[in-house]
């Protein structure tokens, strides 16, 4: 009698129907996830496309998750689908911070993932790295963490290991966005200072930083009075104008022109020595920067004649007509 109600739980069953053709229902929507995307494109410095997809996923598994738990996961989901084991089902969890499916995985699983710990950084699951601090981490979890700002993060991966996993990246991408605290806390980590820091935070319009990075003499490059010229950051033009010595090109004013930033072609026509190109008049002319075209015209085209003669006769009539 009690064998015979072996053949009616519900756990046979499920058994027997996992060697069925064909997939559940619940399981559908994986299979088409499956196909579409086979593996979560993890490309440093930015996790936003990776973060993109989990989140995508998560409106799947979320729900599913409550539905069904950890029983069915292993059961059915990861029988049908035993790579995810290592990939999407792990990643997930690490970027949710669900430690119920990653304790769940096998630890031989979980060693051969080199990314989880990346992925809880880049999310600041703060108790997913505490939990799991066994497992290896790469220098991305400190450019992710450094680019969202998490100094949490960055700080207990620099306590956890005597030796941390630094990329020049991490403290470029705290600079690229603005991330004050981040750069203070990472610079004493670099034996050598780099040009790409400052060149990210002048292009991006962070002077504290750049002031900062200029204080501890870490240098930058032409680039970063070109690109703080180009999108228009006059304060960080005039700071690097006063303050440093690497200079800028030609593209400075091209760029400002480009971009109607009308103010910084004036500085860079009052205090600097580069100059611009043709393109300068001509790009702010095909996008109609009436006020350049007019400082440009009135301070450049008739100290150089040849210049003038290269600009194209449509950009010449237009110009005529303003």
């Amino acid at each position: 009698m009690a064998a015979a109600k072996v053949l009616t739980t519900i756990d046979l069953l499920d058994m027997i129907l996992v060697f069925q053709d064909g997939l559940a229902a619940d399981l559908l929507p994986f299979h088409a996830w499956n196909i579409h995307h086979p593996r979560l494109h993890l490309v440093a410095p930015s996790f936003d496309i990776a973060a993109a997809d989990l989140r995508q996923l998560d409106r799947l598994l979320g729900p599913w998750y409550r539905a069904y738990g950890l029983h069915r996961l292993h059961s059915h989901l990861l029988v049908r689908f035993p790579h995810w084991a290592s990939g999407w089902i792990c990643q997930h969890a690490a970027w949710s911070g669900n430690l119920a499916v990653l304790r769940s995985l096998s630890p031989c699983v979980l060693a051969s993932t080199s990314d989880v710990l990346d992925i809880a950084s880049a999310a600041r699951q703060l108790h997913v790295l505490a939990a799991l601090s066994h497992l290896s981490v790469s220098s991305r979890a400190f450019d992710w963490a450094a680019g969202h700002g998490y100094l949490d993060m960055i700080q207990w991966l620099a306590a956890a290991r005597p030796s941390p996993a630094l990329s020049i990246s991490a403290i470029v991408s705290a600079s690229t966005h603005g991330h004050l605290h981040v750069v203070q806390f990472l610079l004493p980590f670099y034996a050598e200072p780099t040009q790409d820091a400052m060149n990210a935070a002048a292009m991006h319009g962070h002077l504290n930083i750049v002031i900062f990075l200029h204080t501890n003499e870490w240098h930058c490059s032409t680039l970063a009075m070109d690109m703080a010229a180009h999108n228009g950051h006059l304060n960080i033009v005039q700071f690097l104008h006063a303050h440093r010595t690497e200079g800028a090109t030609t593209h400075a004013m091209d760029y400002a022109a480009k971009n109607g930033h009308l103010e910084v072609v004036k500085f860079l026509h009052r205090h600097r020595s580069e100059g611009c190109t043709t393109n300068a008049l001509m790009s702010a002319c095909q996008r109609h920067h009436d006020d350049v075209v007019r400082f440009l015209t009135a301070r450049n085209a008739r100290n150089n004649q040849s210049k003038a003669d290269s600009i194209p006769n449509q950009c010449l009539r237009w110009i005529l007509s303003v």
